[in-house]
């Protein structure tokens, strides 16, 4: 390695730099210096970001008063960042190194598709749409070192009468999660980086104590499975309230819960609305969503003015997150069995080699979702009476703990004859009732075609249509008017 030499263009830009006026620090300099070091590093002993090792420095408290002297060299260099940006990125040279500091939450703004420009989702140029859309699913959501923690119970009815759980759900802005239930012992905990959930269960007949699940659906309408924090809270209870509120505001009340700001749905459904299970039949409805995180706070559903369902959160508080904290304790002599449920994790450039077809992407998503996941299952078995499905492909998107899927299908079953057509996939093979709405679509590769789109408690705000050899659908945290713009904006993915 070769030392650097003092000659040249080098020594004079070093003579320069030297030459700056810097005045001296005050007193309170480095009482600042640590407090901005505190606020940036967000908590101490943060565990990682974006997969590296994170680390704070931790100042004195005590410090010796500063000695009057003529300003170093050093300490010149130091306050170069009061210098003209040109000064700057010379000195960013000259030293071989920067420091950048980084804010875990911030993702950035997606870019939008100015007039004359050419962009799509999957970062290829394509002719822009007629409408103003925007670019927002390019950049792979990055990962945060801050959660939610959450405490909050059940209550269900049964034959024996009400059952009562206990939960503590740590859940992560980048789909991480860990659900503790107390009794019977139940605990599962998902990476959403290795697409994997491990389950711990109290011992019984033919259950092992852990297992470890792989290739799990992204979202609606195949997923999520039961454990999990947004099915236990009942998350699309409360993302369709969220889309009421949008469409129609007089059905909710807005007020505070616990000093966060809430909006209520309150009423009595109407009749098909509900459903039935068992003896009882859901005919109304309270639920109450916290507006900052998108979760439910309180969810009761009744039957007769007798509880069906009960949820309720106890506290909701922001808290560092460490990776190896949403992973379940096993004991060490025990091996999980590994199960994986069909949706495996497919490069989206890769996933017409896999099913012969180029998935379908949206060129429009609201503002801040990103893609975040693409999976691909052969063949899932039917749940309901639809047949069972084919080359299903499904694309994940978030932004913050908000979520949304675009999923398609083979419309013809693999042997046989396709049948009277599907019915809808959110709710085929539950007790719920189809209480969507038929809407024209324009645009896109559904261009003419006719959606059904549905908003109402109990169920996700989706959006499906069956076209002549797909059934699209279109599920999560959505608006009606966002579930319709995404499935106009279905364009045919074009590799690198």
């Amino acid at each position: 390695m070769t030392e650097p030499t003092d000659v040249g263009p080098d020594r004079d830009l070093g003579r320069r730099l030297r030459s700056l006026p810097v005045p001296d620090h005050g007193d309170e300099f480095f009482d600042r210096l640590r407090g901005r070091l505190a606020a940036e590093s967000a908590f101490t002993g943060a565990p990682s970001y974006r997969g590296r090792s994170a680390r704070v420095i931790e100042l004195s408290a005590a410090r010796p008063q500063p000695v009057r002297r003529p300003p170093s060299r050093a300490r010149r260099l130091v306050t170069l960042a009061t210098a003209p940006a040109a000064a700057v990125a010379c000195f960013a040279l000259v030293v071989g190194g920067a420091v950048v500091v980084h804010r875990p939450g911030d993702r950035g703004t997606p870019r939008p598709i100015e007039s004359g420009t050419r962009w799509s989702a999957d970062n290829r140029t394509v002719d822009r749409p007629d409408r103003a859309d925007r670019l927002t699913a390019a950049a792979p959501y990055e990962s945060t070192e801050r959660g939610l923690a959450i405490a909050f119970t059940t209550r269900a009815s049964s034959r024996a009468g009400l059952v009562q759980s206990s939960y503590q759900a740590t859940v992560t802005p980048s789909g991480d999660y860990r659900l503790l239930r107390t009794a019977p012992r139940l605990e599962a905990a998902y990476s959403a980086e290795h697409r994997t959930r491990r389950l711990a269960r109290a011992a019984g007949a033919g259950t092992a104590p852990v297992v470890e699940q792989q290739d799990l659906p992204l979202g609606p309408p195949d997923g999520p499975a039961l454990s999990t924090p947004d099915r236990q809270l009942s998350r699309d209870l409360a993302a369709a309230v969220r889309a009421i509120a949008v469409e129609q505001p007089g059905r909710v009340s807005r007020g505070e819960l616990m000093g966060r700001p809430v909006v209520t749905l309150d009423e009595p459904l109407e009749p098909g609305a509900g459903f039935t299970e068992g003896s009882q039949t859901v005919d109304r409805v309270r639920i109450v969503v916290d507006e900052q995180t998108g979760l439910p706070l309180e969810v009761r559903l009744t039957s007769a003015g007798a509880l069906f369902r009960e949820i309720t959160v106890q506290s909701i508080d922001e808290t560092p997150v460490a990776p190896a904290s949403l992973t379940p304790t096993a004991p060490d002599e025990v091996r999980p069995p590994a199960t994986s449920l069909g949706h495996r994790p497919v490069p989206i450039d890769d996933v017409q080699s896999v099913t012969g077809r180029a998935p379908a992407v949206p060129r429009w998503a609201p503002d801040g979702f990103q893609l975040t996941g693409v999976t691909v299952a052969g063949s899932l078995p039917t749940t309901g009476s639809n047949p069972a499905s084919r080359d299903v492909v499904t694309l994940a998107y978030r932004r913050g703990y908000d979520t949304f899927t675009v999923t398609t299908r083979l419309t013809a079953p693999a042997t046989g004859p396709a049948g009277d057509g599907w019915r809808n996939p959110l709710v085929d093979g539950t007790y719920l009732p189809d209480r969507t709405d038929p809407t024209p679509l324009v645009g896109g590769l559904l261009d003419g075609r006719t959606a059904h789109v549905g908003i109402y408690p109990l169920v996700w705000p989706h959006l499906w249509v069956e076209a002549e050899d797909l059934v699209v659908t279109v599920a999560g945290d959505l608006t009606r008017g966002e579930l319709v713009r995404v499935a106009e904006s279905l364009t045919p993915h074009t590799t690198r």
